[in-house]
């Protein structure tokens, strides 16, 4: 019979052309100039179903009986016909896209004047290039082009698909004129995700929104939420805030790298830690108050710009409790110290009184009136400037385990003209190296001793071979 010519290569039209000759049964091309031909292609070599004939696209419904014959124009027994050629005075029916697409083998049929040639003609690669417009049955039309614009409508799963380069995704917008939103990937260092939440509303702007809890919003210095109160975390009512604007809420921990500033109150619940063990605390005494109702444990040491106020009565501690100074140390709010001005030094602008013993490493210098209580241990000199020394009890006793030696610079008193001084002799020397005037009746327990002689009224007396 004959073969199908090769389609046109660029955008062939569903046309496949196929030729043949008629010979007789002598093998005699026949001499008629005309013929009645039925064409029609079937999805296998025998049996099978009609997928098309020359009169309907669809082969009459799948019945090849129907199908109506063309009268086709033989030279010496030649032929040539384009089957699917629409265009033509007497058209055939259009081959649809899908024949060739849909189906792994088609079959070509011939019926001539009622005799149906055998076997049918499979179409081989030629006739298949129709399917250069599918794609696994799909028109091309529903193909995206690469090459230049498009449009696509329906939903796309890129599941487990990776864009590369730094801008691989880029909007155009409604219209294309040149303006474009682009995400800009910088390149990670560890896989990271981004997780749409399940709601409504808008997930990025650069713009305010009117209004929705949910929105960050930007500002002239860039403002997070500036409408309503913001929370970082799990959803939850505000436990020292009205929940308003400006107010935030983190749910776990809240860390800060730099400086932070506080404006308003803080207010904590729970510890608050300042510095990591080697660190100094700094605290401006005109910016900070420490209450009375709770107390400040485990500080360590605290260094202050300025003074330290305390409003309640007492500084206790557990332990020692020392206070050092890069100068003297003074107790009081006026006055300038007189000689306790040097490192270590304590100036009492008032009255002191302590209910316990008292040691003191160096002199005691007291310019106003000292109130001891228990017992005062010095080791050193004790200098009393222009006051007296009273002992209110009803017996005072005066100890000393050295030597004692009173220096005056001036006369000494002892007694006030109407009290008997009374000295143990086995406890006291009275050194000749000055005179011991005015004091009255002198009375002695024992055996009064002297290295001279006795002067009564500028009259001397030698008593040493006398008994009285």
């Amino acid at each position: 019979m004959g073969s199908p010519i090769q389609t046109l290569a660029l955008s062939p039209p569903n046309i496949v052309s196929y030729q043949g000759r008629l010979l007789n049964n002598n093998s005699v091309p026949v001499t008629v100039a005309t013929t009645d031909i039925e064409f029609r292609f079937f999805d296998m070599e025998a049996g099978g179903t009609c997928l098309w004939s020359n009169s309907s696209s669809t082969c009459d419904g799948n019945t090849p009986g129907s199908t109506i014959a063309r009268t086709v124009t033989l030279t010496d027994g030649l032929f040539t016909e384009n089957l699917g050629d629409t265009s033509i005075g007497t058209p055939y029916a259009a081959i649809s896209d899908s024949l060739f697409a849909d189906n792994n083998e088609v079959y070509l049929e011939i019926e001539v004047e009622g005799e149906t040639l055998s076997p049918r003609k499979q179409m081989m690669a030629t006739p298949f290039a129709l399917n250069s417009q599918s794609l696994d049955g799909l028109d091309s039309a529903v193909f995206l082009r690469s090459d230049g614009n498009d449009t696509a409508t329906g939903a796309y799963d890129f599941t487990s698909t990776t864009f590369t380069g730094s801008s691989p995704i880029s909007f155009e917008g409604s219209a294309d004129d040149g303006f474009e939103t682009t995400f800009v990937m910088t390149n990670p260092t560890t896989d990271q995700t981004i997780t749409f939440q399940n709601g409504s509303g808008t997930v990025a702007f650069l713009s305010d929104i009117a209004s929705g809890a949910s929105l960050w919003e930007a500002g002239v210095n860039g403002t997070l939420e500036n409408d309503v109160a913001v929370i970082i975390g799990a959803d939850a009512a505000f436990s020292h805030g009205s929940g308003g604007i400006g107010d935030l809420r983190v749910a776990d921990e809240l860390e800060v790298i730099g400086n932070s500033f506080f404006d308003g109150t803080l207010d904590a619940n729970g510890q608050i830690d300042f510095g990591d063990g080697g660190d100094t605390v700094a605290i401006n005494s005109s910016d900070w108050d420490i209450s009375t109702t709770g107390d400040m444990t485990g500080i360590g040491a605290i260094t202050m710009d300025s003074d330290i106020a305390v409003n309640g009565d007492d500084i206790t501690s557990d332990g020692n409790l020392s206070l050092s100074a890069t100068g003297y140390t003074r107790i009081g709010d006026t006055g300038i110290p007189g000689s306790a001005t040097t490192d270590d030094s304590l100036y009492v602008e008032g009255p002191l009184e302590v209910d316990n013993t008292v040691y003191f490493d160096a002199g005691l210098n007291v310019i106003g009136t000292a109130s001891f209580n228990g017992s005062v241990d010095i080791n050193s000199d004790l200098s009393i400037a222009d006051t007296n020394i009273s002992f209110d009890g009803a017996t005072t006793t005066f100890t000393t385990t050295g030597a004692f030696t009173l220096t005056p610079g001036g006369a000494v008193i002892l007694g006030d003209g109407g009290d008997t001084m009374s000295i143990n002799t086995s406890d006291w020397d009275i050194g000749t190296t000055g005179d011991m005037s005015g004091i009255g009746t002198f009375g002695s327990d024992g055996i009064a001793t002297f290295a001279a002689n006795v002067n009564a009224n500028g009259n001397p007396y030698d008593f040493s071979n006398s008994k009285l």
